[in-house]
């Protein structure tokens, strides 16, 4: 299994730059693909990093439905408890599962090196991780699993979580995948702390989980 590794505070930075990577001028060379479908945002760049945005604000998440919108006519939203039974039989969260599936069918045959993703992005990135056996990190991140217990890949997946944003705790019932670090800000401010300016600076000033500075989900 070929697992590339990355810094845990780098992924946050492009986390962040997955909002506007044609905006950020070392990434604006980079951009190999971007997803063409309508609603669902995702970047692919030359050293085959996939990047997947979400919503940048707990505003966004709950006015816009995360961004999901009506993938296959169906309207999804945060309250949405449907399930959807994917190709190993792992049980999923139907709306993420709808928006990682368009990703996956964008995809193709090419395969990421690493996936990196914040909110609804961190969602879909778990399902990816597995469904590609490839590592990611994501931030922010919502939970997309129904069932507990260990399955094919779980390892690979790592979500960046803090303690005071609601998301990381959605949806009830469901769970995430692989590592979870839940982080706690050493001077705490009252605030939605959603956004992955939030998260940059949680990591500098994290007293919660100790989050490895790189992630190798074969270290053991």
């Amino acid at each position: 299994m070929t697992i590339t590794t990355y810094p845990v505070k780098e992924a946050a930075k492009l986390a962040a730059h997955a909002y506007n990577p044609r905006g950020e001028r070392h990434l604006a060379t980079m951009i190999a693909d971007e997803c063409p479908v309508a609603g669902v945002e995702a970047t692919l760049l030359t050293n085959g990093f996939l990047l997947i945005p979400g919503s940048n604000s707990l505003a966004d998440y709950f006015n816009f439905n995360l961004r999901l919108w009506r993938i296959g006519e169906e309207q999804y939203d945060l309250k949405t408890t449907h399930t959807t039974r994917g190709a190993s039989g792992t049980i999923w969260h139907q709306g993420f599962f709808a928006h990682a599936k368009v990703i996956y069918d964008w995809i193709g045959s090419r395969r990421p090196a690493l996936i990196i993703g914040h909110s609804l992005g961190a969602a879909s990135a778990q399902i990816l991780s597995k469904s590609w056996a490839r590592a990611s990190i994501g931030f922010a991140a919502p939970r997309p699993r129904k069932a507990r217990g260990a399955i094919v890949n779980d390892g690979l997946s790592l979500s960046i979580c803090r303690v005071d944003d609601p998301v990381c705790s959605f949806v009830n019932a469901f769970h995430h995948m692989g590592t979870t670090r839940h982080l706690v800000h050493s001077r705490p401010r009252f605030g939605l702390n959603h956004n992955m300016a939030a998260y940059i600076d949680v990591l500098e000033h994290n007293r919660g989980d100790a989050v490895p500075e790189i992630w190798n989900p074969l270290a053991g």
